[in-house]
């Protein structure tokens, strides 16, 4: 029998919080710091949140899934670290804000994984 999702300040993950699966897209936070005890960031999960400006990606995930952020038009910082191997197409497309990302140097993702105005910088380390 599989566990239901739960929800934790109206973020929905799965029920051994490894994946989060959706914030909510009418959230009027601004702020958010993803909870250590995720490991993948699911296809859509932020999928439309306008207000969010700012999102810390803790080292436990490794998968930001497609279209994870696309239209969140106020982004303008997220925190990417060593720990993430695979950011999907279109992860943060029409993220108009963001302007520039630094990735994991052994991190696969797609040009169409980031806006065309977005700088993406690969560490060297």
């Amino acid at each position: 029998m599989e566990e239901e999702n739960i929800f934790i300040d109206d973020v929905e993950f799965s029920a051994d919080k490894k994946t989060l699966i959706r914030f909510p897209e009418d959230s009027k936070i601004k702020e958010y710091v993803v909870p250590d005890s995720v490991k993948t960031i699911r296809k859509h999960a932020f999928w439309g949140c306008t207000s969010l400006t700012s999102v810390t990606i803790p080292n436990s995930v490794t998968t930001i899934g497609e279209d994870a952020f696309e239209g969140c038009t106020s982004l303008t910082s997220v925190t990417i670290p060593d720990s993430v191997t695979t950011i999907g197409r279109e992860a943060f497309m029409y993220c108009t804000s963001l302007t520039s990302v630094t990735i994991p140097k052994y991190c696969e993702y797609e040009s169409s994984s980031f806006p065309e105005s977005c700088m993406v910088i690969q560490r060297n380390n």
